[in-house]
């Protein structure tokens, strides 16, 4: 349950509270949940920080940064790793929970681009599902070169997709993406042992 009391010191300690749990939660929505929550409460928390006379909404305060360093440290978060794991999750719901909350004028007085992550994100995927169904419906042509093109697009994908929105993910789109990338090991695997055959009987 949120806490009612918005004074400093209850919105940080409750912020502790659920970075622990989080820490410890091994159940995906729980940790979606939790995520939100933390993020909430550090929008809350940002209310609390003036730049310029108005609420850091853009969290970028040196007073406000400082005091979320210290709250995650409290919390438990010493592996760099993981630290940056939980904090992935919670910045892409804090930018959307902003952008639901705040009037467009303060984003904008904030210096915060008005669509979501994830308004974003759902940009990003149209466009690459329009990608993806050129690249997979265009005949790939007979030269080597044509092979070279379309290996490097394959690569230029994957390197357009973000990490910090795959670590979000939950439940079915998870397991999709997951399903997905095993199927990209394993014909990356498979046409390296090509490439890795065709070396070898050329030197022979």
């Amino acid at each position: 349950m949120m806490a009612t009391d918005s004074s400093e010191a209850t919105i940080t300690g409750e912020i502790v509270r659920r970075l622990r749990a989080l820490r410890g939660a091994t159940d995906r929505e729980r940790r979606t949940t939790l995520a939100r929550e933390v993020a909430t409460l550090a929008v809350d928390l940002r209310e609390h920080y003036l730049v310029d006379g108005r609420p850091d909404y853009a969290g970028r305060s040196h007073a406000y940064l400082s005091t979320m360093r210290d709250l995650w440290s409290k919390a438990g978060y010493t592996d760099a790793d993981e630290r940056d794991r939980a904090q992935a999750q919670v910045r892409y719901h804090v930018g959307n929970i902003v952008r639901d909350r705040i009037p467009a004028d303060d984003l904008e007085a904030a210096g915060l681009q008005t669509p979501s992550p994830r308004g974003q994100s759902n940009t990003r995927h149209r466009a690459r599902s329009a990608l993806a169904v050129a690249a997979t419906s265009a005949p790939i042509g007979d030269t080597d070169a044509d092979l070279v093109r379309a290996v490097g697009a394959a690569l230029a994908i994957l390197q357009r997709l973000e990490t910090d929105r795959v670590a979000v993910l939950d439940g079915r789109e998870r397991r999709l993406v997951v399903a997905a990338l095993s199927r990209i090991e394993d014909r990356a695997a498979a046409l390296r042992g090509a490439a890795d055959a065709e070396e070898s009987n050329g030197r022979g």
